[in-house]
């Protein structure tokens, strides 16, 4: 949504300064659209990457000690290690 929203925005400014109007208000407002959007997109971003990770770690086990990580190879490298 992002995406299409960012389009929208970058063409109408474009088409502003085609026209030889760059620091007109529709130009300036849809610059400024643009750059809301973009922001908005690296967060929405930065948070499904951020729960991703989250899932992917708590189901492995590498969250807070939680999860399917037993500790027979920890046993295993101190009886070797000895």
């Amino acid at each position: 949504m992002t995406i299409v929203l960012g389009t929208v925005f970058l063409l109408r400014a474009l088409r502003g300064i085609a026209q030889a109007r760059p620091l007109y208000s529709f130009v300036l407002t849809n610059w400024r659209r643009f750059s809301v959007v973009l922001r908005a997109g690296g967060v929405l971003h930065g948070l499904a990457d951020t729960v991703a990770t989250v899932y992917l770690a708590s189901g492995t086990g590498l969250l807070f000690g939680s999860g399917r990580v037993s500790s027979e190879p920890q046993e295993l490298f101190s009886i070797r290690a000895q």
